[in-house]
């Protein structure tokens, strides 16, 4: 159906707008603020904030689908660390609005087993959001002992290393 940014506010969207052909939708999220366009297309770069505030503004996306869907709950599709927003999400406000999580290459249980092992620390020094990514930081410990929801969750995982080859990211 489209593209919601963090800028769009429950109060100025219709109601079931989207929600008259009882057939599902999908709807491509980001909770990176002044980073993209109402197309999705990359018009600026997002500020580091706390995961917290990623899942607050996670928040504010599922009011607007479930408003203009008409619908009680949303299956949440997430990839890398959008899996922990939505993990946090479900922290903070529970499960009620959320009916499945399917998290797809989400570091569930950090990043690295040190920074020092890490081969590509020094690109994400001092982001906020990577810092609680680290496996041993208190973001990941308080997520891994906090998992309680009703939700059906499901997780898609690869065991990999990653390693910068020339201008290249390798996968193996």
């Amino acid at each position: 159906k489209g593209f919601i940014l963090p800028s769009l506010s429950v109060t100025n969207v219709n109601k079931n707008d989207w929600g008259q052909t009882g057939q599902p939708i999908s709807v491509r999220i980001t909770y990176y603020k002044d980073a993209y366009n109402e197309k999705g297309e990359l018009v600026g770069t997002e500020n580091s904030a706390p995961i917290s505030t990623y899942a607050d503004i996670l928040s504010q996306n599922i009011e607007v689908v479930l408003k203009r869907t008409g619908k009680s709950k949303v299956i949440l599709i997430a990839h890398s660390m959008g899996g922990l927003v939505s993990r946090e999400y479900l922290r903070k406000y529970g499960d009620v609005k959320v009916h499945k999580l399917i998290t797809i290459g989400t570091p569930n249980k950090g990043i690295g087993s040190s920074k020092a092992d890490c081969k590509l620390a020094w690109l994400w020094e001092g982001q906020t959001e990577v810092e609680e990514m680290w496996f041993d930081s208190a973001f990941i410990k308080r997520l891994s002992n906090d998992i309680n929801t009703r939700s059906k969750y499901y997780t898609i995982a690869v065991n990999s290393s990653y390693y910068l080859k020339g201008n290249s990211l390798l996968l193996y």
